[in-house]
């Protein structure tokens, strides 16, 4: 468990400095983040376009974080699995690989935790 823990770490690492090579990044809501984000009376929508301005390395328990840049100046934070990019964004394979597994991770944790 602790080999496996450093090693999704290890990973995130890997995976966060490639991005911060390459900030800043566009990046648009996934539809679960813009219902989220309305109710703190912000109004984004799937076509509102973000900054990737900067990232940090979470760990398993958080996986990558983003702080974005919206175009209206205000910043946020988010996770990288509530974002969309485009197919020509530069690490998409790689970006959309991370999302897929940590989408799949958390639904094992928050399933085993319900059992």
């Amino acid at each position: 468990m602790v080999n496996n823990y450093n090693n999704i770490s290890k990973e995130y690492g890997v995976l966060t400095e490639r991005i911060k090579e390459n900030l800043p990044l566009k990046a648009y809501p996934v539809p679960e983040f813009v219902e989220g984000f309305k109710k703190t009376g912000n109004q984004i929508t799937l076509k509102t376009e973000m900054k990737i301005i900067n990232v940090h390395n979470g760990g398993e328990l958080i996986g990558i974080l983003c702080t974005a840049l919206l175009n209206n100046g205000l910043k946020i934070s988010c996770s990288l699995t509530h974002l969309d990019f485009p197919t020509s964004t530069i690490l998409y394979n790689e970006i959309t690989a991370y999302q897929i597994k940590r989408i799949a991770r958390v639904k094992i944790i928050m399933a085993a935790q319900h059992n």
